[in-house]
């Protein structure tokens, strides 16, 4: 929606899109090299402005014809013996936080089978039935063959937000970053 948006009330401005990690994002947007970013939201970085996107939970992603896809809600319990595809704590931090916090508040361990980059492949490997996986519910949207996706028990959250740096004066990123929130 943020894209349409921009070509809609700005077709003027250029836009260019990079597809990346977020642990690399916010490096190329503090260096200049990108004008934003829209990445999870981890808090407060010196130089970097913020603002919210949207807020999502997180669901569980399980192959089709797998036991927990029959379920109307998962606990954390039930996942405890399932194989977990998750993020590398150091490419996306906030996104593994939440999900080793969802585990932790129910004093469960998750098995972690595979960890991989990016959220496409993850759920790409859910569908080859290589494991389970704790994802935000916009990938439900992809309709991925061979995946379904299961509300989670008290799901844990992740927050999309904008980053650019402060000192940026390109008036496209200005007018796009005010009333940013959908």
């Amino acid at each position: 929606p943020i894209v349409k948006r921009l070509r809609h009330e700005r077709p003027e401005v250029d836009l260019k899109l990079k597809e990346t990690l977020p642990s690399i994002m916010l490096d190329e947007v503090l260096r200049g090299e990108l004008d934003a970013a829209i990445t999870f939201g981890q808090g407060a970085v010196k130089g970097l402005a913020v603002g919210p996107i949207l807020r999502e939970s997180l669901v569980l992603a399980v192959p089709r014809g797998h036991v927990l896809a029959r379920n109307a809600l998962i606990a954390p319990s039930m996942i405890g013996d399932e194989g977990l595809i998750v993020t590398p704590r150091e490419v996306a931090p906030p996104l593994r936080r939440a999900i080793d916090s969802y585990f932790a508040s129910c004093n469960t361990e998750p098995r972690v089978r595979l960890e991989t980059q990016l959220q496409h492949t993850i759920v790409s490997l859910v569908a080859q039935g290589i494991g389970v996986a704790l994802v935000p519910s916009s990938l439900a949207s992809l309709g991925t063959d061979g995946v379904v996706f299961v509300p989670l028990q008290d799901a844990p959250e992740i927050e999309h937000v904008l980053v650019w740096r402060e000192d940026n004066r390109n008036p496209a990123l200005s007018a796009f970053a005010n009333g940013i929130e959908l």
